[in-house]
């Protein structure tokens, strides 16, 4: 359940969606068309988009482009925005209701990705960061990379080399230096929370040298004023060489301990583990947090640390979840944050569905289908009470060492592996994460009723000028499903836009409306997600 480093992103536009909206408030339509009949809802037009509603993407573009009939051949219709027709029409369709004006709950604090990053491409890497709107990035370390022979005999007195680059992947000359990814990120993004991850030990200092995939040894440490040395020396590093405040840095002291690939030790040797781990810790700053366990496959490890009151950890309860199906996946998590909530703050920190590939390396996000089960999973946990959610990882990667592609990413490697050749490739899984972190982060969960089968929940933001709510939509079924959106207590006047979740941040349609509420009829395609933005 965990794999080797980086992480990146880049932008893929996917297939427009087919999405039909009838727009009504009272008194804002004029006299409205004929409803068309049920049985030609979904006829398609030359160009693939629907004759009913708010346009496709694909449908606006030509809108816009031309309101006539193309002098290329005399048989392409017009292509022309559709009119309203009143929500009235029909009333029999479920509704998905959105209160604005009904706060029920926080959204998460913390949300971000696994870090991804080769020296060589430092730019495209910043940007890709940017473009994401994450304020967290996880940072997996293994001590074996820095100090894979111990430094001195003193544990007092350090000289480990944290500046160190490692090779990644040769015959292209691709490196990644850890400081300098970290300096340019903290630079880059001054708020940004770094969560590290004691994944593995040394395997001088590990009771079982042979960790996970070799690289490193598994914990409890043998020495612990040495792993003492190295957990201080590491926060030293972020916030002298690094320059990340202590407020911003949070350590999980072990990873996946229910594993005998990362823990081989007992109850008694987690709680010594996180005693040394927060004095370690609390020499460079009580500032910085610290959170375990990292479980996967159950809380039954974290619940029992948890009841033993330690005072030492945590200020966040983190968990991992890889399960094999959509519905299984979105169960479990739902289960494992409402047994955790008890005991604090709790954060997803890894979780992907094995349909798309095995959690050691191998996970393959490139295409739609595992696009919309993410975006059906974070609709769902998104409002659950969650405080911090960490996708394993930015990008796909190459790893010499690792036998070449490692998967898990929201965009392609530098070979383009999954991506037909084309390095960096976006896949439709990072534009999900990009609007639901840019558009939906830092909001408070709004009241939300809705259709079980639909991932749906809203947010509003107090800050800025103007405020704006955020309405996330995702139909992860092979059905059409037809629905009457419902939002009360909008302002006098708003304007809304509507993002496909799975093509990129730019609006495909834009609204302005008036008067305290709105109705809508859509139909939602097979597999489709969106945002509507409302300002």
């Amino acid at each position: 359940m965990k794999r080797y480093v980086p992480l990146i992103l880049i932008l893929f536009i996917v297939p427009p969606l087919v999405f039909l909206a009838l727009w009504a408030r009272s008194g804002l339509w004029p006299d409205a068309p004929d409803v068309p009949d049920a049985s030609n809802t979904l006829a398609p037009t030359a160009t693939g988009g629907a004759q009913t509603g708010i346009p496709t993407p694909e449908q606006e573009t030509q809108a816009e482009a031309t309101v006539t009939p193309s002098t290329e051949s005399d048989s392409e219709p017009t292509i022309a925005p559709p009119d309203p027709i009143p929500a009235q029409a029909s009333t029999d369709h479920p509704t998905v209701h959105v209160d604005l004006d009904n706060i029920i709950g926080a959204g998460p604090r913390y949300y971000g990705v696994e870090y991804s990053w080769t020296d060589q491409d430092e730019a495209l890497f910043i940007e890709r960061y940017r473009i994401l709107g994450a304020n967290t990035v996880r940072v997996q370390l293994t001590q074996d990379l820095f100090e894979p022979v111990n430094d001195n005999d003193d544990p007092n007195h350090s000289e480990i080399d944290f500046s160190i680059t490692a090779e990644y992947d040769a015959a292209q000359n691709k490196t990644l230096t850890y400081e300098r990814m970290l300096k340019a990120l903290i630079e880059a993004f001054p708020d940004m929370h770094f969560h590290i991850n004691m994944w593995l030990a040394a395997r001088w200092n590990a009771a079982e040298p042979e960790g996970y995939m070799g690289l490193g040894g598994a914990f409890p440490p043998r020495d612990y004023a040495e792993h003492r040395e190295f957990v201080r020396e590491t926060a030293r590093w972020l916030v002298d060489a690094c320059g990340i405040p202590p407020e911003q840095i949070s350590f999980s002291f072990v990873n996946e301990p229910n594993l005998p690939a990362f823990f081989v030790g007992t109850g008694d040797d987690l709680m010594r583990m996180a005693a040394e781990s927060r004095a370690a810790l609390d020499e460079i700053s009580p500032s910085i947090q610290m959170g375990g366990l990292d479980e996967v496959h159950g809380t039954s490890w974290t619940e029992e640390f948890a009841q033993a009151q330690s005072p030492h950890c945590c200020d966040m309860w983190t968990f991992h979840a890889y399960e094999h199906g959509l519905t299984e996946m979105e169960n479990t998590l739902q289960q494992r944050i409402g047994r955790l909530r008890p005991y604090g703050p709790v954060w997803v920190t890894e979780f992907a569905d094995t349909r798309f590939g095995s959690p050691d390396a191998r996970m393959d996000l490139s295409g739609r289908d595992a696009a919309i089960g993410l975006a059906s999973m974070l609709g769902r946990i998104w409002p659950a009470g969650i405080d911090g959610v960490a996708h394993f990882r930015l990008s796909d990667t190459y790893v010499d060492r690792l036998g070449g592609w490692v998967g898990h990413g929201l965009f392609a490697d530098r070979h383009g592996t999954r991506s037909g050749g084309v390095a960096f490739e976006p896949y439709p899984s990072f534009w999900v994460f990009s609007n639901l972190y840019n558009e939906f982060g830092g909001g408070s969960i709004l009241h939300t009723s809705a259709p079980a089968e639909l991932s749906v929940f809203a947010v509003r933001h107090e800050s800025g000028d103007p405020s704006r709510a955020a309405i996330w939509l995702t139909n992860p079924t092979a059905n059409n499903l037809a629905i009457m959106l419902s939002i009360s207590a909008l302002p006098d006047e708003a304007r809304i836009t509507v993002l496909d979740n799975l093509a990129g941040r730019d609006p495909f349609h834009t609204e302005t409306v008036s008067g305290p509420s709105l109705a809508f009829e859509t139909i939602l395609p097979p597999h489709s997600s969106y945002s509507i933005i409302i300002h």
